[in-house]
């Protein structure tokens, strides 16, 4: 094959990503996209950006309990805030930018399978595979599947930087650029822990000598020594307990799975499910038979000691490693959420897939050009396919339930989505279908609660909010929508007290803190009301509801001018602030200054003309004013 220049094949696999994925650019921010973008106020306020090194990713989803975060990804947070700089909350920029790592990896693969096999067509067409196959979506089109992709970016580049010190030139900046990329890896995703025998499998390729290859391996297992001991001592997260789960049947678990995930690689779960419905036997033995058949392939390879198909089978088998450890989230999540563990796995399933593709040509000649073409087609089409899943998150959960019938989780979640579009019915029978298979779901009572609160029946909310907390006592959600309940009956010692425990539980919760910072505005308890709101102010400084609470304190308590330049920073921000505009308008009335009363007032009934309270404000204002009172 013609050597093109690698930025044109780059830009060519750019383009193909794009065009496979042009279906996803324009889907809404779903399902963990919210705690990671949109709610992560981590990423939007830049004096809290040193936070993202210091605590688990998930921070805002159960930061009532650090040590239950798993998710150490400061990278992939990091990035979150370079979009959001760019784009705030348009999640099209975010999707790029997915696309864009997604098509760089792609690229990288290519390179290192061309330094390896001095092949120009298999490294291609593996990174043409890698790109357009479907099974890949759960990472491109999902914003929360940044840190996969980060971590498969740096570890290629690692291994390109590798291969080109050992193999090619003996120039000090490629294993700089190696280590460096590693470190980085790490950051994003502790899978990268596994690069090291990735670079023995890459470098026996090489036919590098294996006391070679153990020399160069100490640097990289020195980093892992590293990472591990931070870890286990500075960073505020879940330990790697690596050998907890080795036991003879999670091994018998794991070789199944590593079957299972081939299966979908050759048809993904929602497609099998698709064409199968609902038989588990059709939808098994399709996945055995591919096994046994990709199975019978690598034995012979192995036999005749076929350097890239052994290269591929053990660079599948490495990249699957982790799911040894992470069976039981996989058992949690389901199929398609879990779909994402066999992404750096995958480039060994392609680099043999292509192998064989073009190993073809001697036996069917001119027919391996078809057979390329409609391969591409094939996957091409079940991607952007399988995108439009991802438009909302009603699309979305249902199409994982066709999949996961009995996912708790999901349902759970399809449950709140019914329940935000007022679908009361449908949220019962799923959070029902939960209880029926699993008494103890605190978060089906959770969806029951919430269900019953939206729809005012708040003494059968109280009991369901409690049998929620006798489950899992530390959900801050339980605890809020309780205390807004005994504020709403005038229960004011219950309400304040309940408020203090979902603080506790959810400390930086904007949505309790301003639950809250009403709640003592109502009950007039003024100097905890301003701490509340100054503290909504640190984590969310151009927060305008928070700014009007706070100018609305200052007017209580007689700080006049105080109010009046905080009012004013509300409306810099958000001009058209209704409650900025009719506050500011009462400061000035209560002033005694009408005229500049009427001119905020006014532009506020511009706004909402039918408010009656303001209405009635200015009506009783007027009639001063005609009376010649309420002048300065």
């Amino acid at each position: 094959m013609k050597k093109l220049p690698d930025f044109l094949i780059f830009l060519f696999l750019f383009v193909l990503c794009l065009s496979v994925y042009s279906s996803a650019l324009n889907n809404n921010f779903i399902f963990d996209d919210n705690f990671l973008v949109v709610k992560n106020l981590y990423i939007q306020n830049i004096s809290l950006m040193p936070q993202l090194f210091k605590t688990d990713i998930f921070h805002f989803q159960h930061p009532e309990d650090p040590t239950l975060g798993t998710y150490y990804r400061p990278l992939q947070a990091l990035s979150y805030s370079f979009d959001y700089f760019f784009w705030k909350l348009n999640p099209l920029g975010y999707r790029l930018t997915n696309i864009l790592i997604h098509a760089l990896n792609s690229f990288l693969l290519f390179l290192i399978i061309r330094l390896i096999f001095r092949n120009i067509a298999l490294g291609l067409l593996s990174a043409v595979l890698f790109v357009i196959h479907p099974i890949h979506v759960c990472l491109v089109s999902f914003v929360a599947g940044r840190s996969n992709l980060l971590e498969t970016f740096f570890m290629y580049l690692s291994l390109w930087g590798f291969i080109k010190y050992s193999a090619y030139e003996k120039k000090r900046r490629y294993i700089i650029v190696s280590l460096l990329s590693f470190i980085l890896a790490l950051f994003s995703r502790e899978g990268a822990l596994l690069l090291p025998l990735f670079i023995f499998v890459c470098a026996r390729a090489l036919n590098i000598r294996y006391k070679k290859i153990f020399g160069y391996l100490i640097p990289f297992l020195c980093v892992c020594v590293f990472y591990i001991a931070l870890r286990a001592k500075f960073i505020p997260c879940d330990k790697l307990n690596l050998f907890n789960s080795l036991s003879l049947v999670n091994l018998s678990k794991f070789f199944f799975l590593t079957g299972d995930y081939i299966g979908q690689l050759i048809l993904p779960a929602y497609f099998q499910a698709s064409l199968f419905g609902k038989n588990i036997f059709l939808r098994s033995a399709v996945s055995f038979l591919a096994v046994g058949f990709i199975a019978c392939l690598l034995f012979k390879a192995i036999i005749r000691r076929q350097k890239v198909a052994l290269f591929a089978l053990l660079f599948y088998f490495i990249g699957l490693l982790p799911v040894f450890y992470l069976q039981g989230t996989i058992g949690y999540f389901g199929k398609i959420l879990s779909e994402h563990y066999v992404y750096i796995a995958s480039a060994g399933f392609f680099v043999f897939l292509a192998y064989l593709i073009l190993g073809s040509k001697p036996y069917f000649k001119k027919a391996t050009g078809v057979i390329i073409f409609a391969v591409i087609c094939f996957y091409s089409s079940l991607t952007f396919i399988n995108s439009f899943n991802y438009k909302d998150e009603l699309k979305f959960y249902k199409s994982i339930v066709k999949v996961d019938q009995k996912n708790r989780f999901i349902r759970v979640n399809l449950g709140n989505v019914y329940l935000d579009q007022k679908d009361y019915d449908k949220a019962i029978a799923e959070a029902k279908l939960v209880i029926a298979s699993e008494p103890a779901a605190w978060d089906a009572y959770l969806l029951l609660g919430n269900v019953f609160l939206d729809q005012g029946k708040f003494d059968t909310a109280i009991e369901l909010f409690k049998k929620t907390l006798i489950l899992y006592p530390r959900s801050s959600e339980a605890f809020n929508n309780m205390a807004l309940i005994y504020r709403k009956q005038g229960k004011t010692k219950e309400a304040y007290e309940t408020f203090k425990k979902a603080l506790q539980m959810d400390p930086e919760s904007l949505l309790i803190l301003k639950n809250f910072a009403d709640f003592l505005i109502e009950k007039k308890i003024y100097n905890e009301a301003m701490f509340t709101v100054q503290r909504i102010l640190r984590l969310s400084p151009d927060d305008t509801n928070a700014l009007v609470k706070l100018g609305v304190i200052f007017a209580e308590l007689g700080h006049n001018k105080e109010a009046e330049v905080v009012f004013k920073e509300a409306l810099r921000l958000t001009p058209g602030s209704f409650d900025a505009l009719n506050n500011l308008g009462t400061l000035y009335a209560n002033m005694g200054d009408l005229d500049k009363a009427f001119v905020f007032w006014n532009e506020a009934l511009s706004i909402k003309p039918s408010d009656k309270e303001l209405r009635g404000k200015f009506g009783k204002a007027m009639k001063l004013k005609e009376t010649g009172a309420g002048q300065k």
